[in-house]
């Protein structure tokens, strides 16, 4: 009879010793099949199925489930017969009845495995280092990731291991638990990160342009803010790269962005969208929301959760105002983000020292911040500058002069629900005020005034001698206001412009608030600047999910940036 398989505990990522037994898909003396999964296991960041590569029988004796089991080590075996399978779990007497060797008792649930004199601890993140290292830091307690290596290329040799210094470990009293796969190697990850000379730099950046234009694009906010990322490092490439012991530097073009998901069992898992900087929107979005829904249950697979170049972390839709996140071993930067406010969302870069300074990471942010808040030069003319919401307007025209009227009635045309604030009863600004219209009622009477004054040689005598009653003058100039301010008010509303009168002061990018509190009936009195707290408050936004067309009106600037606030 010939000897049964092991079916090992298999090592799925470079940092993984040890994996949890979460449940056996197939029952002892099941058929199993080449490619069929008998179990599940949980390493340091995922539960993964395992698979086998024979036909057989599962037999005993098992890893019990919640046992934890070092890697290569026995969780089951295959046997070729019905008559051979052993039933019990690993601990109990039944064994393999032709088993060269006895299998290694899984250890009680809760309680972490052991090999006998200590396991070599797994490799040392961006090194290398000797077997006898390895084995000397596991006994030691040393971590293996914070030396430097005497050794050829960098090597992390014996010597290296034995002149660490003791690890420094404050007692706590207590009763503690072991800790869980993933808990393990978060506290692994954040001691290694000790290492790393860090500092951080935020800027705050406006995310309601963004926001509107991933909804009109149909993809989600998260993805946008990493292909940003990506588009802003091939400008910045550094930001990119990492440090490699001992004095390398490791140059990345591609841009893989790992962003921190929560785990519905608490976790913290961070998969990995590929290729940021090159691939399209609708394609990083397809992939993301698959990543996303398999990160929540830690089904990824280990290629998606390892080897970012570049982290996110995104606890803005927990109201957090400022916050900053731990670069680890691998990355030259962290990106973290907090909750959107009335100076915009805190981006707050944690980058390695020895990789890039204070100006790159400034530079970066910079670029990163125009791409983000003018998402049109890259996600296309179709994306609305503009988030969706409950607004009273969709757009808000600040002055109601012939620029401000002409914006408003072309805005209104496109379908578009204006409101025109003004600080006088009638529209018309400076150009009735003291522009075109009075100017021109003015040097009207001053020509009638010359051409009188030069009529002697026509026998028209007397006329050099005229006289300027002002008042009547001025009430002419006031008819005109009147006359045509009131034609200009009657076509506004006609239109469905609604005009408010009153002093317009911005509260914030999305909000108007309108002082009447110096408001005249008369018009020709303004109003002048408010002396009270602002009687109403106007919110303006883009109000429907569909793109809208851009309106095309007469003030250039309006035409550059449409759908927003205009100041004529």
């Amino acid at each position: 009879m010939s000897e049964p398989y092991v079916i090992k505990m298999p090592q799925l990522s470079d940092t993984m010793t040890e994996g949890v037994l979460v449940s056996w898909e197939k029952n002892i003396g099941d058929a199993v099949k080449r490619g069929d999964i008998v179990a599940t296991v949980e390493t340091d960041k995922a539960v993964m199925d395992v698979e086998v590569f024979r036909d057989g029988f599962l037999s005993g004796p098992i890893a019990a489930i919640d046992a934890v089991v070092e890697v290569t080590h026995p969780i089951a075996y295959l046997v070729e017969s019905q008559d051979d399978v052993v039933q019990g779990e690993a601990g109990q007497s039944a064994q393999p009845a032709a088993a060269a060797t006895p299998a290694t008792p899984a250890p009680a649930a809760g309680k972490p495995a052991l090999a006998p004199k200590a396991a070599p601890t797994s490799r040392p993140q961006g090194s290398k280092a000797s077997p006898l290292a390895r084995k000397l830091a596991a006994q030691q307690g040393v971590d293996i990731d914070r030396l430097s290596g005497s050794g050829p290329g960098g090597v992390v040799i014996s010597n290296d291991v034995q002149r660490a210094p003791a690890p420094f470990e404050v007692a706590v009293a207590g009763d503690g638990r072991p800790m869980k796969s993933m808990e393990k190697a978060i506290s692994r990850a954040m001691a290694s990160s000790i290492s790393m000379p860090t500092f951080r730099v935020s800027s705050h950046i406006r995310l309601e342009s963004l926001m509107g234009a991933a909804k009109s694009a149909g993809v989600s906010v998260t993805v946008a803010v990493a292909k940003a990322c990506g588009l802003a490092m091939l400008q910045h490439p550094k930001m990119n790269w990492c440090y490699q012991p001992d004095d390398k530097l490791i140059e990345r073009s591609q841009a893989d962005i790992g962003m921190a998901v929560a785990a519905d069992d608490g976790g913290l898992v961070v998969p990995i969208l590929r290729g940021c900087e090159s691939r399209e929107l609708s394609e990083l979005n397809g992939d993301w929301k698959d990543l996303v829904a398999r990160a929540r249950t830690r089904h990824l697979n280990p290629e998606e959760f390892t080897g970012a170049t570049f982290q996110i972390s995104n606890m803005g839709m927990f109201g957090v105002s400022y916050f900053d996140a731990i670069a680890t071993p691998g990355l030259a930067a962290i990106l973290a983000i907090s909750s959107n406010t009335g100076n915009g969302s805190a981006f707050t870069i944690t980058a390695d020292h020895r990789v890039i300074n204070g100006a790159d990471v400034a530079n970066f942010l910079q670029t990163l911040k125009t791409l983000i808040e003018q998402p049109s030069d890259w996600m296309g003319p179709g994306a609305s500058a503009i988030p969706d919401g409950d607004w009273d307007y969709d757009v808000v025209v600040i002055g109601g002069g012939p620029g401000g009227e002409d914006c408003a009635r072309d805005l209104v045309a496109h379908k578009l629900k204006v409101a025109l604030v003004n600080d006088s009863p009638f529209p018309g600004g400076e150009c009735l005020w003291r522009g075109c219209i009075p100017s021109k009622a003015w040097r009207a009477a001053a020509d009638r005034m010359r051409d009188r004054a030069e009529d002697a040689h026509l026998g028209v005598t007397g006329t050099n001698r005229a006289r300027l009653v002002w008042k009547d003058l001025e009430a002419h100039r006031k008819s005109v206001l009147e006359t045509r301010g009131g034609m200009a008010l009657k076509t506004d509303k006609g239109v469905r412009i609604d005009y408010l009168q009153g002093f317009g002061q911005f509260v914030d990018a999305h909000t108007v608030a309108v002082n009447t509190s110096t408001n005249h009936d008369d018009p020709h009195t303004r109003a002048g600047l408010p002396t009270e707290k602002a009687s109403k408050t106007i919110s303006f936004g883009l109000r429907w999910s569909r793109p809208v067309r851009r309106p095309l009106c007469r003030q250039s600037r309006v035409r550059r940036k449409p759908l927003k606030t205009v100041v004529s």
